[in-house]
């Protein structure tokens, strides 16, 4: 359970370094002309297409935990 903290925090790392290197990349490219452009907008059009091919979180939630249980309607009593 200590890494969930550690794997959550390289997790948002990479949400956040993701987006300013690509504007990182697209003003460099912007001196160049226009068709560099166009290959970042199509790589990022085909990556927009390939992601909503994912599954939806909801329509398969991950299984619950057997120490935490989904429902709360399971976790037992405290005495």
């Amino acid at each position: 359970m200590e890494s969930a903290g550690v794997a959550g925090g390289l997790q948002q790392t990479a949400m956040n370094v993701g987006p300013v290197l690509g504007v990182a990349v697209a003003t460099a490219l912007m001196d160049a002309g226009p068709a560099p452009l166009l290959v970042l907008a199509g790589l990022a059009a085909t990556g927009a297409v390939a992601a909503l091919t994912l599954p939806d979180e909801t329509e398969h939630p991950a299984p619950a935990h057997p120490d935490h249980p989904a429902d709360p309607s399971r976790i037992p009593a405290r005495r």
